[in-house]
C-alpha cells in the first residue's frame, strides 16, 4: 500500500460513523453539550446563550431583542406545515429575506463563511433577518460578529423563522432534522460544509424540506450531494482578516524565529481529523533550522506542545490568532495543511493571499484546483512526504516562489469573500425566479 493509498484508507476511517460520535455538531466532542470544558473558565467560549422561559437576548445592540423558541415545545402550528409556496412574493426592488439556521455559534470555518457573507452580500438583493441556533453553544464574540440578532431555540424558533423569511439558508440541520417533514419554508438552501458521513446524514434528515443544495467544493459534492439538486460556491476570505501590525521581521523574532530559520506554518483546530501531530514529526526529521509555527484552538493543543517539547525542543511556536492573521503568515515561508478529512479548508485561501507556497494533504480545495508541482504540493499526510516536499521547498527558492505565485494568482481571482457573495446571491434569485415561475404556471392552470 503507498502512502496514498494509506491517506485516503485514513480519511475514511475518519469519514465513518464512529461509535459514541455526538451527532449534533458533527464531529466527535469530548464533552456532552452543555457541560464546561477542562481548562475553560466561566464566561469564556462557548458561553450558554439559552433561556429555557424565553427570555429576551439581544445580540450586542447589534439589532433587537429575540426570545427564545422554546426548544421542543410544539408552536402555534400545531405540527402543521408552515410556510406557502404560493403566497409568498417579494416586491420589486426589495431584497430577498434570508434566515441562517445551524447548530452551534463558535470559532470555526462555517462562522468564518457565515460572517463573510452577510458583510459581503448586497444588501439591497439580499438581507439577513436573523441567525437561529438550536443549541447552547454559543461564543458570545461570534455572535456579535454576525451583525444581525441572533436567536437561540428549537422547533418553534424554526418555524417562525420560516413564517418570517424568503429564504432559510441552513448550514447545520442536526437540530431539526426531527421535524424537517413538518416544515415548508418558501425556499430552503442547505450549505453542505463536510465531506463526511454527518453532513450526507443531515442532508438526508432535510430531504423533506429542502430545495437546493450549495456544495463549498466539487470534491463535497461528488461524495456527499448525490440525488440533490447542487451548485458549486467556493468558500471566499474576507481580506481585512490578514491584516498585518508589524513587518515580517518583527513577527518572526516575536515568535521566536532568526532569520536563517525556514518556518513552515499550520492554522487550525487541533483535532484528531486536522492531523497536526504529523508536522511535529516531519519537522523532527528536518535539520534545526527548520521550525514550525503553530496556529489555532482545540482539545488536542495541550498534547501537542507536549509532543512538541518532547519531539522539537526549541523549534516550535503555538499561537492562537482571532486577529491580524497577516502578523502569523507572514512570519511564515510556507504552509502545511495536514487533514484527513475536509469539506474546503478556508486557511488554505489565506496562505494563498498571503504569498504563501502550499503543502497538503489531497482534501477539500486541493481536490478543486491544486495541481502537484504548478500551483502547491500534494502530499500523503505522512511526515516523511512532508519532510520530503518541505525540503525540496526549502533547496529551491525560485521553484518556490513560482508554486507561491500561482496559487496567489488563483486565490486573487476566486477566493475572495465577495465573489462568494456574489455567487450566493445571483443562486438565491434564480432559485426565487424559477420558484415563483412554478408559482404562476400553477395558478394559471387553475
Amino acid at each position: 500500500m503507498n502512502g496514498f493509498e494509506k491517506f485516503e484508507a485514513k480519511r475514511r476511517q475518519y469519514l465513518q460513523p464512529p461509535s459514541g460520535e455526538s451527532e449534533l455538531i458533527g464531529y466527535p466532542l469530548t464533552y456532552p453539550l452543555g457541560q464546561q470544558r477542562p481548562g475553560l473558565a466561566n464566561g469564556n467560549l462557548y458561553a450558554p446563550y439559552f433561556f429555557q422561559n424565553g427570555g429576551p437576548w439581544t445580540s450586542g445592540g447589534l439589532g433587537g431583542p429575540w426570545t427564545s423558541g422554546g426548544r421542543g415545545e410544539v408552536g402555534a402550528s400545531g405540527g402543521a406545515p408552515v410556510g406557502s409556496l404560493a403566497a409568498r412574493t417579494v416586491a420589486a426592488g426589495q431584497p430577498l429575506r434570508v434566515i441562517h439556521v445551524t447548530t452551534c455559534a463558535a470559532q470555526g470555518g462555517i462562522e468564518q463563511w457565515l460572517q463573510s457573507l452577510i458583510k459581503f452580500a448586497d444588501p439591497a438583493r439580499l438581507k439577513f433577518v436573523r441567525c437561529v441556533v438550536t443549541s447552547d453553544y454559543v461564543d458570545p464574540h461570534i455572535a456579535k460578529s454576525y451583525r444581525v440578532p441572533l436567536e437561540v431555540g428549537g422547533r418553534d424558533s424554526v418555524v417562525r423563522a420560516c413564517r418570517d423569511c424568503d429564504v432559510l439558508l441552513v448550514s447545520d440541520s442536526a437540530g431539526i432534522v426531527e421535524f424537517a417533514h413538518e416544515i415548508k419554508p418558501p425556499l430552503c438552501v442547505m450549505v453542505a460544509h463536510g465531506d463526511g458521513h454527518w453532513t450526507r446524514t443531515r442532508l438526508e434528515g432535510m430531504r423533506p424540506a429542502v430545495n437546493h443544495v450549495v456544495a463549498v467544493s466539487d470534491l463535497v459534492k461528488k461524495v456527499v450531494c448525490h440525488g440533490f439538486p447542487t451548485t458549486v460556491i467556493h468558500n471566499g476570505v474576507d481580506a481585512g482578516r490578514l491584516a498585518a501590525s508589524m513587518g515580517r521581521d518583527a513577527a518572526r523574532a516575536k515568535f521566536g524565529f532568526q532569520k536563517d530559520d525556514f518556518v513552515l506554518g499550520w492554522v487550525g483546530r487541533f483535532s484528531e481529523e486536522k492531523n497536526p501531530a504529523a508536522v511535529i514529526d516531519a519537522i523532527e526529521r528536518l535539520p534545526p533550522n527548520f521550525k514550525v509555527l503553530m496556529v489555532g484552538f482545540g482539545y488536542l493543543r495541550a498534547e501537542l506542545m507536549d509532543l512538541a517539547n518532547e519531539r522539537i525542543p526549541g523549534r516550535f511556536a503555538f499561537v492562537r490568532r482571532d486577529e491580524y492573521l497577516g502578523d502569523v503568515y507572514g512570519a511564515m515561508d510556507a504552509f502545511c495543511l495536514t487533514s484527513f478529512s475536509e469539506g474546503f479548508g478556508l486557511v488554505l485561501v489565506e496562505a494563498m493571499l498571503s504569498g504563501l507556497p502550499i503543502v497538503s494533504t489531497p482534501v477539500g480545495l486541493v481536490h478543486d484546483v491544486v495541481v502537484d508541482r504548478v500551483n502547491g504540493l500534494v502530499v500523503d499526510g505522512e511526515p516523511d512526504s512532508i519532510r520530503d516536499a518541505v525540503l525540496r521547498l526549502q533547496q529551491h527558492s525560485t521553484w518556490r516562489e513560482g508554486l507561491a505565485h500561482e496559487a496567489h494568482r488563483w486565490a486573487d481571482q476566486h477566493g475572495h469573500a465577495s465573489k462568494m457573495a456574489q455567487g450566493y446571491t445571483d443562486l438565491l434569485w434564480s432559485l426565487w425566479d424559477q420558484r415563483a415561475a412554478k408559482s404562476h404556471k400553477s395558478a394559471a392552470g387553475r
